[in-house]
């Protein structure tokens, strides 16, 4: 019943939204207390036409903040074509203790077996842009666009080709850069789920965003300068695109082991009577670990000639 209610009541409160004047955007950031750690979220819910976007603020100069990258899995065939498996970014953000993370490059996976469905867990993919994990590229592709992280978090967006710093410790790669110098780079391409990743001018802030689409009357969806537009908006002077439509996908981790997609991911959208959101399998994500650095060891206690003379 209550399945079949839902939709109803989601039509409903859409219809009574409809019928008020609310601002573009409604942000619902201010539920966050200010000591939340160097994550903050938000998420806005556009009207007309219909949008959720969901943003995940990262403070790269907190010495707490690691970030990495991680696969959905070890390379299935060796020296053939593929390089990893396909595993739903909530598995990898659980398997890796991320706090946060995100779908990160588009990828190719294997679709000539019959005995695998497409977008399989499991099944064989390589990804289609560079990914370095650790120091170590673990994809064969050298070209496209790629956000870039140090060890201590210096974060850039440029082309693979330029000259990556030795110390680079991650990369992650997209289609091409949507904001390019505080300007809208972005195409004009069919709305669809869309995830981005981008930087302030000043460096210090990693934004990602992830917006819901393909549900017209839930959320439409961005085009590529849609998006840029934005990551502008909030405060980006560069941004990447990373894969999107059913791939896009935000999860978080509350408490300790409490894994939860965060966003509506758009498979599924598409059954009916009643469409469902279903997450799809990637070939790797962008991870956040927030670290406690270990607290400082507490000294012997010192040695008072007292207690020397009277150890003798």
């Amino acid at each position: 019943m209550i399945a079949i209610l839902a939709p109803l009541l989601l039509a409903a409160s859409l219809a009574r939204a409809q019928t008020t004047t609310p601002p573009a955007y409604h942000l619902t950031s201010s539920t966050q207390p200010a000591d939340a750690g160097p994550i903050r979220y938000e998420t806005f819910v556009r009207v007309d036409p219909p949008l959720r976007g969901y943003i995940a603020r990262v403070d790269l100069t907190d010495p707490r903040v690691q970030i990495t990258a991680a696969t959905g899995g070890t390379d299935p065939d060796g020296d053939g074509p593929w390089e990893t498996i396909l595993t739903p970014t909530s598995d990898i953000a659980r398997a890796s203790n991320f706090d946060l993370a995100v779908n990160g490059t588009f990828f190719a996976h294997q679709m000539d077996d019959p005995t695998i469905k497409s977008y399989a867990a499991g099944a064989p993919a390589r990804p289609a842009q560079p990914v370095m994990i650790d120091g170590k590229f673990v994809s064969a592709v050298h070209n496209g666009d790629v956000i870039v992280f140090d060890k201590d978090n210096h974060a850039f967006i440029c082309s693979i080709k330029a000259s990556i710093p030795a110390d680079a410790r991650t990369i992650v790669g997209g289609s091409g850069q949507i904001v390019f110098r505080g300007r809208n780079t972005g195409g004009d391409e069919k709305p669809a789920p869309r995830t981005a990743v981008g930087l302030t001018d000043d460096g210090k802030t990693l934004v990602i965003l992830v917006v819901d689409g393909r549900r017209p009357e839930f959320s439409a969806g961005l085009m590529p300068a849609g998006l840029a537009d934005e990551m502008i908006r909030l405060g980006c002077t560069s941004a990447l695109n990373f894969d999107g439509g059913g791939s896009s996908t935000m999860v978080r981790k509350f408490g300790a082991k409490d894994f939860r997609v965060i966003n509506t991911p758009s498979d599924g959208s598409q059954l009916a009577p009643l469409p469902l959101s279903i997450e799809r399998p990637v070939a790797n994500v962008l991870g956040i670990r927030i670290v406690e650095p270990p607290s400082p060891a507490t000294p012997a206690p010192a040695t008072s000639p007292a207690d020397v003379i009277s150890a003798k």
